[in-house]
């Protein structure tokens, strides 16, 4: 074990932490939607009830979810490899031809994503290169039909 880490020696270690898979996503202040893959999910509090999530300073949308009113976090099931390949992609419109509608908050809410949580921002902290940013779950809707989540792993999804 050396006693220096390399950025690399870090991002391996973190791989090797199972997550789950989400697109966060709100409206930018054009009017159209944006969201992105993030495997950086975590919940906060039960009471209230908040969750985070990181964003990596220099996203060209970064103060589009700094200024929305509301966000949403769907979690992704197994066979929804499509969506996070193309969320995790620099395709200009995420959206064209993604089955979603607007939600209470007016973000985007992606349909048959396992669950989608409708947050409204709570709070954001600089964090070294990213941005954190907490939300308060305002709504939540399930998908009873959909399949097991999808999870990603030493840089892989659903390949465990």
């Amino acid at each position: 074990m050396s006693d220096i880490i390399t950025d690399r020696d870090f991002k391996t270690a973190m791989g090797r932490f199972l997550t789950g898979v989400t697109i966060v996503s709100c409206i930018k202040q054009d009017g159209t939607p944006y969201g992105l893959t993030v495997n950086s999910f975590a919940s906060v509090s039960l009471s209230p009830r908040l969750v985070l999530w990181s964003l990596i300073n220099d996203n060209a949308q970064a103060e589009d979810f700094a200024k929305s009113e509301g966000f949403s976090i769907a979690f992704l099931s197994s066979d929804q490899s499509d969506l996070c390949n193309r969320f995790a992609s620099e395709h200009e419109n995420r959206f064209e031809g993604v089955d979603w509608q607007h939600g209470a908050s007016g973000a985007p809410i992606i349909a048959n994503a396992l669950t989608v949580l409708e947050c409204k921002p709570w709070e954001q902290y600089d964090a070294g290169d990213h941005i954190i940013h907490i939300g308060e779950v305002k709504a939540i809707h399930h998908n009873d039909h959909a399949s097991q989540p999808m999870s990603y792993f030493a840089g892989k999804v659903n390949d465990i």
